[in-house]
């Protein structure tokens, strides 16, 4: 036997096949009796289509066979079963509160529906099955000790083969116990007193109260049942206990705050100070604020002394023995402290200052004016300073000058100023004569010398070291050295050895010099010397042409090596050959100049006979009255 199933709704078809002669006539059947073909027209057909399935179609179908030959075929029957879709009862799951902790069970029914499976969403979140949460798949969803991740919406999807309908939202409150950690009082334009709740929990409601009365909003009271209550224009009447209740599904909290008139929590205390120095008094007020406070010397209030602590600056022994108080004040309440008495002592000694430098240094014979020093005392003031001590400036030390100071009560100091007599400056040299000195080669050098002069140790010797050459040329230094057995100088003084002399040339021989023309001319030369280098060399520039007559210029040059020079000329006059003939009877005397050969001739001169070589004059005797001479080179 078979099984179809059909979703309600839906036209399902059965359908047979047979084999015979002749037309087959078919008859459907439903639990085992004929469908009228008149109901469904495909009764008599091979296929049967059910329009429109219900519950009511739910049967087992069966078809029967025949033709001419007989009737006898019956099929085996088909059941049918009916799917129909599920039908959600209730719009969505009941919304709910629970408190923390505390399980949450949704759930949800239906009309209808053939075997539905069930998901359950938190959210858009498809639930499963675990410690926390249970029948996820199931007609009722329980979550295991709710918690704030747990709020918010809950659906269902039932599902079968013919529809899959979701419900609507459940939503989950999960409410916590109320807790009140704290109260923080704030006072806003002076006068109003502003208790604000710190609330932890879901939604409470408050209400405030104090002493025991449940406040209500008026001209005095603003915010009763927030958790911010205002006390309107609070004075010392509203002094007192301020009690706020929070009330929540999860249960009740409480807290209180107060409105306090100033109470001392610190007093002012004796204050013992050392005469000169500060002293402090301290005092504080507990108390809703704002607290303000005002100091009082005795009886007296003290001007701009308005706060917690009153300091007295540089106290006087005039000081002590007066008290000091302080009142506190605020809208709700005034309140005095104690006295407290101030005990001045004087134990400081004065305080000197020196004036100036110290150590103090002071040059060997200056004058030393000490800088003085000034004392100041913590209680008197400036009060005298006595100096002791002596300054030696002409001699060289440490000087130890000393002040004192006391006051009134016995109380002294001392200082001290050390004074350096010191000898910093070196002796002044100063050098006699001319600096530089300049001094001609060869000539004397006298040393003039130099005098040293100390601002300390007078006048001392000076030391000279050093050497002139004055035969060379050159510069030379003197130095000439002092000390004062401290500090120590020296100086200098350049002596420049110049030669500023030409050297001298001197012609040898005549000069000028007359040469017979045709005589050989040696030149005698000159010779030069200088009074710093001694004998120089001398060179010469011109000639002389012993065969022209003429007048000649020899010049002679020298220099003495220091850039010094000088020259000297000659003249040499070249003179024509002349004979002279003097005759006095036979006795004949000829002179010429030169070195020549004499040579005679007795007729017109043809024949020349050499008679004397030499230099004129020569004496002979002649017998002729006619002789010839000439000279012959």
């Amino acid at each position: 036997m078979a099984i179809l199933s059909a979703n309600a709704g839906n036209s399902p078809t059965l359908s047979i096949s047979a084999v015979g002669t002749t037309n087959l006539v078919y008859q459907w059947k439903k639990n085992g009796g004929n469908i009228d073909s008149t109901v469904n027209s495909s009764a008599t057909n091979a296929t049967l289509t059910l329009i429109n399935v219900t519950d009511a179609d739910a049967a087992s179908y069966t078809v029967g066979v025949t033709n001419a030959l007989g009737s006898g075929l019956v099929s085996s029957g088909t059941i049918l079963s009916i799917i129909d879709p599920p039908v959600i009862t209730d719009p969505a799951p009941a919304t709910q509160t629970v408190s923390a902790g505390a399980n949450a069970i949704f759930t949800v029914s239906l009309t209808s529906g053939t075997s539905p499976s069930y998901q359950w969403f938190h959210g858009a979140t498809a639930l499963s099955n675990g410690a926390h949460i249970s029948g996820s798949t199931s007609v009722s969803l329980t979550v295991i000790g709710a918690q704030d991740a747990d709020d918010g919406s809950y659906s269902v999807v039932a599902s079968n083969a013919a529809g899959s309908p979701t419900s609507g939202n459940g939503v989950l409150t999960v409410a916590h116990a109320v807790a009140i950690p704290g109260i923080t009082t704030t006072v806003v334009n002076v006068t109003n007193v502003v208790f604000s709740a710190i609330v932890v929990g879901a939604s409470p409601t408050y209400q405030w109260s104090t002493n025991s009365v449940d406040l209500s909003d008026s001209v005095h009271y603003a915010g009763t049942a927030t958790t911010n209550l205002t006390v309107i224009n609070a004075m010392a009447a509203d002094v007192g206990s301020y009690t706020i209740i929070a009330t929540t599904l999860g249960g009740t909290a409480t807290n209180a705050a107060s409105i306090d008139a100033p109470s001392f929590n610190l007093q002012p205390t004796p204050q013992s100070a050392a005469c000169g120095q500060d002293a402090t008094f301290n005092s504080h007020a507990n108390g809703t604020d704002p607290v303000t406070y005002q100091w009082y010397a005795g009886v007296s209030a003290m001007a701009n002394e308005t706060n917690a602590t009153l300091v007295l600056h540089g106290v006087r022994v005039t000081s002590s023995g007066n008290s000091y108080s302080v009142v506190a004040t605020s809208p709700y309440g005034t309140l005095s402290s104690a006295p407290a008495i101030l005990t001045v002592t004087d134990t400081n000694p004065p305080v000197i200052t020196i004036t100036g430098a110290n150590p103090a240094t002071v040059e060997c014979h200056a004058n030393y004016v000490d800088g003085g020093a000034t004392a100041s005392d913590a209680c008197e003031g400036t009060v005298s300073v006595t100096v002791s001590g002596t300054v030696n400036t002409n001699a060289t030390g440490s000087y130890t000058i000393r002040y004192v100071a006391s006051d009134s009560s016995g109380n002294s100091a001392s200082n001290t100023r050390v004074v350096n007599v010191v000898d910093t400056s070196a002796p002044v040299i100063t050098v006699a004569g001319s600096n530089p000195q300049i001094l001609e080669c060869h000539s004397t050098f006298a040393d003039a010398g130099a005098t040293a002069s100390d601002a300390c140790a007078g006048i001392v010797s000076v030391t000279t070291t050093g050497s002139v050459d004055t035969n060379t040329p050159g510069n030379y230094t003197l130095t000439y050295s002092a000390t004062d057995g401290t500090q120590s100088s020296a100086t200098n003084r350049v002596v420049q050895v110049v030669d500023t002399t030409k050297p001298a040339v001197t012609v040898t021989g005549s000069n000028p010099f007359n040469l017979i023309a045709h005589t050989t001319f040696t030149d005698p030369g000159a010779t030069a010397t200088d009074t710093c280098a001694g004998n120089r060399s001398v060179t010469s520039s011109g000639t002389v042409d012993q065969d022209t007559v003429g007048t000649y210029t020899l010049t002679y040059f020298a220099d003495d090596g220091n850039g010094n020079t000088n020259a000297a000329t000659r003249v040499v006059n070249v003179q024509p050959l002349t004979l002279s003939v003097l005759r006095g009877g036979t006795n004949v005397t000829l002179n010429w100049s030169g070195t020549f050969t004499l040579q005679a001739a007795t007729d017109i001169p043809t024949v020349w006979q050499d008679v004397f070589t030499g230099t004129g004059p020569y004496a002979t005797r002649t017998t002729n009255n006619q002789t010839y001479y000439r000279l012959k080179k």
